[in-house]
């Protein structure tokens, strides 16, 4: 290998190097900033809104809605397919309203048909629990956004 190789290599080397070291360096930085919490607190979903009662009844609940989502996956995959139909009606050279205003009123009507057992199921789970443990699903269920939304803080 002739010396002018070996600098070649001895640069690339030393650019790779200094491009790892800060991007250790930036996350470090940035998980030391943020902390674990930051992860941690951005968790939407419903299973994750229950992260504060026991682990049995974080068990429950994830097999409760596992059941859910398992009885539930025609309702759907009727709503992908409709929102592909949607798509390739959109990409056509002609757009066709009445076709693509039909096939969101089915795609809305798949979500929303979803969204009420997926709802009905975290109803039921409620009614299982204590009221002590309604209130920690309830603040899980505001902190994460599902179902019960927080309110906004008022602008001053």
């Amino acid at each position: 290998m002739s010396e002018r190789s070996r600098n070649i290599l001895l640069v690339a080397s030393l650019a790779l190097n200094v491009f790892i070291a800060g991007g250790v360096i930036g996350g470090g930085y940035i998980w030391h900033t943020f902390g674990y919490s930051w992860t941690k607190e951005n968790r939407r979903g419903v299973r994750f809104a229950a992260e504060y009662l026991t682990p049995e009844q974080q068990k429950a609940l994830r097999q409760n809605l596992a059941a859910a989502r398992k009885d539930n996956i025609p309702l759907a995959d009727a709503g992908r397919a409709s929102r592909a139909e949607i798509a390739r009606l959109l990409a056509q050279d002609v757009i066709d309203p009445a076709a693509v205003n039909a096939e969101l009123t089915r795609a809305r009507e798949a979500d929303f048909a979803l969204r009420t057992r997926i709802e009905q199921t975290i109803v039921a789970f409620a009614e299982s629990l204590s009221p002590e443990d309604r209130k920690t699903l309830v603040e899980g269920l505001k902190k994460r956004n599902v179902i019960l939304r927080q309110t906004p803080a008022k602008k001053q």
